[in-house]
């Protein structure tokens, strides 16, 4: 383990390093980790936030949880120069540049993590293809990676739309959750990819709302939080 830090109330980010040879990951993917506590081994998966430009060195946002032995050891406990036993890359929420030129990619809370990987690996990588970020949170302060969401959306490609579900005297921009104008602002097109990550409700919401849109279900990828 490289780092550990705060991201916002209730999440840290762990930056991992596999030194293992052909490591292998696609933007969007999650990976097991595990590790031995109280004699026991323990394991769980998360979501990586990083590009795959440098393939084995990757993020994880990683919300606290006293229910999850491994997520409350690396709240409580981790700290730089733990090891970890990692899988590689896993599931089918990714992003190859041939499975198409535009995406949507919607997220609400930590949900924004698999995300975050695919809006930077069109940027790192220089992939030819446009993608918009749509972003729901809760509270100011737990607008995760802001200040890389900030500075890719300078990317004349890359475009965010960041909304706050509540009104709050210290927010300037969108307010409401996701809807119905806000996928239409970000714009409706049957050959996008729209991909959706948040809490199941959220989930199952959106991808009825994109099919009443005009969206085939075969374009839209989604993964829950259960």
């Amino acid at each position: 383990m490289l780092a550990v830090n705060v991201l916002a109330p209730g999440i840290k980010g762990f930056l991992l390093h596999c030194a293992q040879p052909g490591f292998q990951r696609l933007p969007g993917q999650w990976i097991h980790v595990g590790r031995e506590i109280d004699g026991k081994f323990q394991t769980a998966s998360f979501s990586v936030a990083s590009s795959t430009t440098e393939m084995g060195t990757f993020e994880l946002a990683i919300k606290a949880s006293a229910r999850h032995p491994l997520t409350r050891w690396l709240h409580d406990t981790a700290q730089t120069g733990d090891d970890l036993q990692i899988s590689k890359g896993q599931g089918d929420f990714f992003y190859r540049p041939e499975m198409g030129k535009r995406v949507v990619l919607i997220g609400a809370g930590t949900g924004i993590t698999p995300l975050m990987s695919i809006f930077r690996e069109i940027d790192e990588q220089g992939v030819q293809a446009e993608a918009t970020l749509i972003y729901s949170i809760a509270r100011p302060e737990e607008f995760l990676f802001r200040a890389d969401i900030q500075r890719l959306s300078q990317h004349p490609r890359l475009h965010s739309m960041v909304t706050l579900t509540k009104t709050h005297p210290d927010w300037v921009g969108l307010t409401g959750r996701i809807n119905a104008d806000l996928l239409q602002q970000a714009g409706i097109d049957e050959h996008t990819l729209y991909y959706l990550c948040g809490p199941q409700a959220m989930v199952d919401e959106l991808s009825e709302l994109l099919l009443r849109l005009g969206v085939p279900a075969q374009h839209t990828v989604y993964e829950k939080w259960w």
